[in-house]
């Protein structure tokens, strides 16, 4: 079972296409993976997924909270989804999660509730941190607030996973974790997608290897 915020085509950044890799290659390996995410419509409920993989979404339980107020909509939503992924067991045939995998913090408390209700591991991406986002400060307001519960979830997690070494460090000094509490796991790509074509060349000879590299042009990036 993940919990993702941002799942595509609802979402289109790193996370959800992190989501939805991870997901499809779970899928392609054999295993039987359920995403749980939110939808901002009704005609987004019964939405499918290209890739084969089981999509549920559900809509805020309270909708008519602004998008400025993110930490009581995501209250609101982690309710939904925490009903959505206790319902599962019976309208799935008695389906159950091995491990519940949630990417970063405002599906965490569902996530959490979901592992104990299912007595499985809790597992928590964090694709950044609210400090990290802020540049190292924590404005008053709503990043204090995000900060405290990436806080409490880092501990509520049995293990966490972070794709850059440079997360982990801020995961493992900010939130003064355990070093083995926290695993590097890089992104990965379809190398299929990136294959040259055969032949390219240069007039001089073979054309040499590119590195190409997309993101958001901010310190925590690596550019």
């Amino acid at each position: 079972m993940m919990l993702s915020w941002d799942v595509p085509p609802r979402a289109t950044g790193g996370t959800a296409a992190h989501v939805a890799g991870l997901a499809s290659a779970l899928t392609a390996a054999g295993h039987d993976v359920v995403v749980l995410t939110i939808a901002d419509r009704p005609a987004e409920l019964d939405a499918t997924d290209p890739t084969g993989v089981r999509v549920l979404r559900t809509l805020v339980d309270m909708p008519w909270l602004p998008p400025a107020e993110i930490v009581a909509r995501a209250a609101s939503a982690n309710h939904a989804v925490a009903k959505l992924g206790v319902r599962l067991h019976d309208e799935l045939q008695g389906w159950e999660p091995d491990v519940v995998h949630a990417h970063d913090w405002r599906l965490g408390w569902a996530a959490d509730t979901l592992a104990a209700r299912y007595d499985v591991a809790f597992v928590l991406t964090m694709h950044g941190t609210e400090r990290v986002r802020h540049g190292g400060q924590l404005p008053l307001g709503p990043p204090t607030d995000v900060n405290s519960i990436e806080w409490w979830l880092a501990f509520q997690a049995d293990r966490m996973i972070s794709p850059t070494r440079f997360i982990v460090e801020q995961l493992i000094t900010g939130f003064e974790l355990a070093d083995d509490h926290v695993t590097h796991i890089p992104n990965g790509i379809d190398p299929e997608l990136w294959r040259p074509a055969d032949g390219l060349a240069t007039p001089t000879g073979p054309r040499p290897p590119l590195v190409v590299s997309w993101g958001r042009v901010q310190y925590e990036k690596g550019f």
